[in-house]
């Protein structure tokens, strides 16, 4: 009883966690089960308690490919499928095992450990200072046992890993910035100091300084100030380096860079600190606009800008000695750049006020940085122009996903986004997951509808698809509007159920994997109905049976199968309602539309045989499982069609061979082996079908069961969408699938 109710408290926070994170634009997804593999601990003593055994991470890391953030509970399962509770700190340990992290962010009401003063302690060297705080009397006993935990937890982690402990409201700083707002525990970095050039591996060098300051190095730079450096330092592993060289008795910081991926690990610190302590004196210089000036001037006695070049030069170890510090100044500036920017992205741009530690210390500023790319510019191969796509109805689930896959598509862009809800906002915020070197975070949501034909004139050369993704009933008119703006060069995607049973011939049914010739089809038309996404996965599930004249098993004629679904609540879209509402789907799972769906229609008239349909929606966000009974049996005669009459398991291997040899070469339907189940989790964000079960009876002769699994917003949307744009321009089918 007390677990029933620990397991109905987690899975509630769960979405309720999912619900908020939603709610603020951040894309998260419930992963609830099948992640901790456990068995019971002491179960005369401790009962319900389990202890991992195994962790697996494929929702996690379906999850994070598609997007999404996933939102973990604490519970376990035993092989055999009993929910065990188990301790948060050890599934932590065993999750860091397997996926080894750069960083775990625990988060704690007081922000991070205290020192005796009650002063939050920044830094935590494992190596160095973790016997010292734990016989230390001051050091609080939850304190100590939280240390204790971390330790163990970084004992099995790599020694570039980091623990970092902070509050919920520095979460963001701690994962977008450079300077967390809590403790970071780390393990001590060794720092290589190198006399000279000689001992240092210069291919090594300079790629990691390539990398650091985003460009290329000129040529011939390492040999320009070989005679000049006075110590190298890097440390190892290779996280950041440094180059002085020494033009009067002051030396000169010519490079300070830290690897992107250790910038929040202490490692410009850590360098700095053992820099300094070789370096009592010591100037540099950084670009007015770079962000890490900040960072600079904390750690530095004077500096001095030059409002013309555009230089901030620093310097510490001088005391006031003004006439020493206009000869560093004059040094400084002496020196030629060196960096070629590969983008005009600017750095000082790009990064926010918090990140202290990045390492570009000849940082260019907007100008510089224009002269850099028409440097370059000519060794740039030109792009081939893009494809234009119009993309209406934007702000759900699908329309978000639709933007990403363009997003990454070699041949297609987007002309425009359109949404009445949304107009004049940007589209970066709506879809918050575009890359930041993205080209459509430009763009910003319009509102064209069909009463205004002018705001669409600008479109009628531009765009050269449209998808439609509006709700039921709204799609003739969009369509008539583009087919007066555009005429016979325009070509429409649907993805509404408007058009699934139009009779005019004007419109085809976009399910390329449905049947021989079906590609051409589309790829002839201007007019494609996008299929729904129960009936997708229902179809596939049933083709091979049904428009396969020459399997051996078919379906029994006149039958009926029988098809039980259940979807995530992203199938129910965005506008509230109990379908969608997390806390009405709480240990819950709702039945709707009980007869006569819209999909049930679509079934029957696309497979021309009638089917039974019952749907249900469920507390996970996306992915849909259907289960499906039908009665087949064998459409020839002799000792094969009778050992599949009598015979289960030779039933079964029939029915799957028929399924094997329907979608042989169909890169998104994966046929599994007989009695192998697809499930929800392991098909949420991925593009394809996945096909299993085959289970047969030995007391019914003629039934089998079948499962199907479907991502409702990719293959039952999307993705199946963008195949079908990608048909109709003449493009590659898969082309921003795979």
């Amino acid at each position: 009883a007390i677990l029933q109710v620990a397991r109905r408290v987690f899975l509630r926070e769960n979405l309720r966690l999912v619900n908020a994170l939603e709610a603020r634009g951040t894309r998260a997804r419930p992963v609830t089960s099948g992640v901790f593999e456990a068995e019971f601990l002491d179960r005369d003593s401790l009962q319900m308690v389990g202890q991992v055994t195994q962790v697996h991470t494929h929702s996690i890391t379906t999850a994070l490919e598609s997007g999404h953030l996933p939102i973990l509970t604490c519970m376990g399962e035993s092989a055999g499928g009993q929910v065990l509770n188990v301790n948060a700190d050890v599934a932590a340990r065993e999750l860091a095992r397997t996926v080894q992290p750069i960083k775990v962010i625990y988060l704690s009401q007081v922000g991070g450990l205290r020192d005796q003063n009650d002063k939050l302690i920044r830094n935590i060297d494992l190596d160095d200072d973790y016997d010292k705080l734990m016989n230390s009397e001051w050091f609080r006993h939850g304190n100590r046992l939280k240390l204790k935990q971390i330790k163990e937890l970084m004992d099995v982690l790599s020694s570039s890993s980091s623990v970092a402990i902070t509050s919920a409201a520095n979460l963001p700083r701690e994962l977008f910035s450079h300077r967390g707002g809590g403790t970071l525990v780390s393990r001590r970095m060794k720092v290589d100091v190198h006399d000279d050039l000689s001992t240092v591996d210069r291919g090594m060098l300079t790629s990691m300084i390539e990398e650091s300051f985003d460009g290329e190095l000129v040529d011939g730079y390492l040999e320009s100030i070989e005679s000049r450096i006075a110590k190298i330092y890097i440390t190892h592993p290779p996280q950041s380096s440094n180059e002085n060289d020494l033009p009067n008795d002051v030396p000169y910081l010519d490079k300070f860079a830290v690897a992107k991926a250790f910038q929040s690990e202490g490692a410009g610190n850590r360098l700095w600190s053992v820099m300094r302590r070789d370096f009592p004196k010591l100037f540099w210089r950084s670009r007015i606009d770079n962000a890490i000036n900040p960072w600079y001037f904390q750690r530095a006695q004077g500096s001095w800008n030059d409002e013309v070049e555009r230089w901030t030069v620093f310097w510490y170890g001088i005391d006031e000695n003004l006439k020493l510090a206009q000869q560093l100044i004059r040094t400084a500036l002496s020196y030629p750049r060196d960096i070629i920017r590969n983008t005009a992205a600017n750095v000082a741009e790009t990064l926010s006020k918090d990140d202290v530690e990045q390492q570009d210390v000849d940082a260019p500023n907007l100008a510089d940085q224009t002269t850099s790319v028409n440097k370059t510019q000519n060794k740039t191969k030109k792009k081939k122009k893009k494809k234009m796509v119009g993309l209406i109805g934007a702000r759900g689930h699908t329309g978000a996903e639709l933007v990403q896959l363009i997003d990454r598509h070699p041949e297609l862009s987007l002309a425009v986004v359109s949404s009445r809800a949304l107009d004049g906002q940007p589209l970066a915020d709506a879809v918050p997951t575009l890359g930041e070197d993205s080209e459509l975070r430009d763009l910003s949501f319009s509102n064209l509808w069909p009463d205004k034909p002018a705001q669409w004139e600008p479109f009628a050369d531009t765009v050269d698809a449209w998808v439609l993704a509006l709700p039921n009933g709204l799609a003739s008119t969009f369509d008539k509007v583009i087919s007066s703006t555009q005429g016979d060069r325009a070509k429409v995607v649907d993805l509404s159920a408007d058009f699934r049973f139009d009779d005019s011939g004007s419109w085809v049914y976009g399910m390329p994997e449905l049947r021989a010739g079906q590609r051409d089809v589309i790829a002839a038309a201007s007019r494609v109905a996008n299929p729904g996404c129960y009936a997708t996965g229902s179809q596939l599930a049933l083709a091979p049976l049904r428009n396969n004249p020459s399997a051996p098993v078919q379906l029994v004629p006149n039958s009926t199968p029988t098809i039980f679904g259940v979807s995530g609540y992203s199938g129910a879209g965005t506008t509230p309602s109990r379908k969608n509402d997390v806390n009405e789907l709480a240990d819950n799972m709702m039945p709707y539309s009980l007869c006569d769906h819209i999909h049930e229609r679509e079934v029957s008239r696309y497979l021309g045989t009638p089917v039974k349909f019952m749907p249900h929606v469920g507390a996970w966000f996306r992915g849909i499982t259907l289960t499906i009974a039908v009665d087949v049996a064998p459409t020839g005669a002799g000792d094969d069609a009778e050992a599949i009459v009598s015979d289960a398991e030779t039933r079964a291997a029939a029915v799957r061979q028929v399924f094997v040899d329907y979608f042989e070469e169909e890169a998104l339907v994966d046929v599994l082996d007989v009695g192998e189940i697809p499930e929800v989790r392991d098909i949420a964000g991925d593009h394809g079908v996945t096909i299993g079960g085959f289970a047969t009876s030995q007391q019914h002769p003629e039934r089998v069961v079948i499962v199907a699994c479907i991502d409702n917003l990719l293959k039952g949307a999307a993705t199946q969408c963008l195949q079908n744009v990608n048909l109709m321009l003449g493009l590659r089918e898969l082309d921003g699938i795979h």
